[in-house]
């Protein structure tokens, strides 16, 4: 039985082992581990009642507001997934093919999508492979054309 973010907020350190756990698999062993220690120690700085609601209202938002405001969206869209849940709740890196529910959710709401996966990266690709990360961006803000520019 998967236990919920409430049950989990209801323990003494719940929420901060959560956080700890939930940082340190955004990254991937290759990842820098001083950036990988301040992420989380910044993470674990943010105050307990302030990190539940927001957690808590993040999946309240995912689960009802997302899909509708992704299909009233009507201009071009990049979507860069590096990261996904499996069942257990636990990230893992994305393969290439692979697709996860939110990107089926995502090309159902936005047929016009583009899906770029970086594969075998943490949660944070801007940071462990920004180059590749900046030429996707590059690349998708010059597909647009001179109308993207003005």
């Amino acid at each position: 039985m998967q236990t919920t973010l409430r049950e989990t907020f209801e323990t003494s350190d719940g929420y901060s082992s959560l956080i700890v756990r939930w940082f340190r698999e955004m990254f991937t062993p290759a990842s820098n581990a001083e950036v990988v220690a301040e992420t989380v120690r910044r993470a674990r700085t943010l105050p307990r009642p302030i990190g539940e609601k927001l957690l808590l209202d993040l999946v309240r938002y995912d689960s009802v507001r997302l899909a509708p405001s992704l299909a009233s969206l009507n201009l071009p869209v990049m979507a860069v997934q590096s990261t996904y849940s499996n069942e257990q709740r636990e990230r893992q890196s994305m393969t290439k093919g692979k697709t996860t529910p939110y990107l089926n959710m995502l090309r159902t709401n936005v047929p016009s999508a583009r899906v770029e996966i970086i594969p075998d990266a943490g949660h944070f690709p801007q940071i462990d492979n920004a180059t590749q990360v900046n030429g996707l961006l590059d690349d998708f803000v010059g597909s647009l054309g001179t109308a993207a520019h003005t």
